[in-house]
C-alpha cells in the first residue's frame, strides 16, 4: 500500500508541474537553456539622488555551457547607471551567475513622483544535438526493427520524420525523405549575431531574428542526396558544404544558407509585385498563384519562428544492393546546431517597479 500511495503522490506532482520536459513561461527551472530566477531592486522606493542596485540571477539549465552571455537593462527612464556587471564569456551548465546595475535617482523637485518599470534582455549562444536511427529492410521483411531517438535539453528541440521502416526495392533505387523538424521550445527567440560581442547594445543593433548560425547533418556516405526544390545540395556555395568523415558524410549549413535563400525568395516576390519576371517560377502566372503561400511555406523551411516548426526535408536514395535480401539495417542520423538566443525578464514574469520621490 505504501508504494501505491507513493505512486499517486508522484503522479499528482507530475500533473501539477506539467509533463516532463514541457516548458512554461514564468518558470526558470523548466527552461532548457538560460533561465532568470531573480530580477529585483535592493531598494524600490528612492528619494532624489539616492542609489539602489538592480540584480539579475541567471541559471543554465540546459545540457551545454552557454557562451557570450550578455544582458541589457532597458526602460530605466531617468535613472542613471553608475556601474554594472553584465557580461560573461561562459556560463557552465547547472551553474548560476549574478549580474547587477548600480543605479542613481535624479534630483527631482519637491513632491514630484516618478514610477519606472525597468526590464532586462539576455543574449547568449547555445547548442542542440539530436540523433535518430533509420531502419532499412528488404521488401518482404516482416519483423519489427527497433530504433532510437535522443535530443539534448536546449532551447531548440529537434525531431525527425521518416518512413519506419524504409523498404529497399530489389530492382530499382529507393528514394525516401527525412524531415528534420526544429522547434523553439524556450521562452525567447532565436537570433544570429557574431561571436565574442560583449556589448548587448551592439548585439541588438546587429542581430538578425529567427536564423540559426550553423547546422550539421551527418548521414551514411552510401546514401545519395537527391536534389529537390526545398533542398538542393548542388547549389551550396559559400553558404554550405558537404564533407566526408570515414563512413559518414556531413552537410554543413551556415547562417548565410538560410538568410540568402530567404532573401532570394523575397526579391523574387518583390519583382513579381512590380510586374517584373522572376526565374524561380516557370511562368509569371505560377508566381502569382503561389504569391500568397510561398513566403509562409519557405519561412517554415528557413526560419525558427515561435509556435511554428522549421522543417528541412532531405531526400536520399539507396541502390538495390544496399541491403541483403534477408537482413535489416539501422543507420544513425545526427544533427548539431549552434545559434544565438534572446530572452527577457518579462518572459519569466519577472517585473520590478521603482518609485522616485522628490
Amino acid at each position: 500500500m505504501k508504494a501505491k500511495y507513493s505512486f499517486f503522490i508522484l503522479l499528482l506532482i507530475a500533473v501539477l508541474l506539467g509533463c516532463i520536459g514541457e516548458q512554461r513561461e514564468g518558470s526558470a527551472i523548466n527552461v532548457s537553456g538560460i533561465g532568470i530566477t531573480n530580477f529585483s531592486a535592493s531598494v524600490s522606493s528612492l528619494f532624489s539622488s539616492e542609489t539602489s542596485e538592480i540584480s539579475l540571477v541567471l541559471i543554465n539549465n540546459g545540457d551545454f555551457d552557454a557562451y557570450y552571455v550578455s544582458s541589457l537593462l532597458y526602460n530605466y527612464g531617468v535613472l542613471s547607471i553608475i556601474s554594472n556587471e553584465t557580461y560573461l564569456d561562459i556560463l557552465p551548465k547547472e551553474q548560476t551567475e549574478l549580474f547587477y546595475w548600480i543605479i542613481k535617482a535624479p534630483s527631482l523637485p519637491e513632491n514630484q513622483k516618478i514610477t519606472i518599470s525597468p526590464s532586462v534582455k539576455v543574449y547568449y549562444k547555445y547548442f542542440t544535438e539530436a540523433s535518430t536511427q533509420v531502419a532499412l529492410v528488404p521488401e518482404g521483411y516482416r519483423e519489427e526493427v527497433p530504433t532510437s531517438y535522443s535530443c539534448t535539453k536546449s532551447p531548440i528541440k529537434v525531431s525527425f520524420e521518416v518512413r519506419r521502416p524504409v523498404r529497399v526495392l530489389s530492382d530499382i533505387d529507393t528514394e525516401f525523405t527525412l524531415k528534420i523538424k526544429l522547434k523553439n521550445v524556450g521562452p525567447g527567440g532565436v537570433i544570429f549575431y557574431e561571436d565574442g560581442i560583449s556589448d548587448a547594445a551592439q548585439i541588438i543593433s546587429t542581430k538578425v531574428d529567427t536564423y540559426i548560425e550553423e547546422m550539421n547533418i551527418t548521414y551514411p556516405s552510401d546514401w545519395e542526396l537527391v536534389p529537390t526544390s526545398q533542398f538542393d545540395p548542388t547549389s551550396l556555395q559559400n553558404d554550405g558544404k558537404i564533407i566526408s568523415i570515414g563512413s559518414k558524410k556531413k552537410i554543413i549549413l551556415s547562417y548565410k544558407y538560410f538568410k540568402n535563400k530567404m532573401d532570394s525568395i523575397s526579391e523574387c516576390i518583390n519583382s513579381l509585385k512590380n510586374g517584373e519576371s522572376c526565374n524561380m517560377f516557370s511562368t509569371e502566372e505560377e508566381g502569382y498563384d503561389m504569391l500568397e503561400n510561398i513566403m509562409g511555406q519557405m519561412r517554415r523551411t528557413l526560419k525558427v519562428v515561435r509556435d511554428e516548426e522549421l522543417i528541412i526535408p532531405i531526400k536520399f536514395k539507396v541502390s538495390p544492393d544496399y541491403i541483403s535480401s534477408n537482413m535489416a539495417k539501422t543507420e544513425d542520423i545526427n544533427v548539431k546546431m549552434k545559434y544565438g538566443y534572446e530572452t527577457d525578464a518579462l518572459d519569466f514574469e519577472k517585473a520590478i517597479t521603482i518609485k522616485i520621490q522628490g
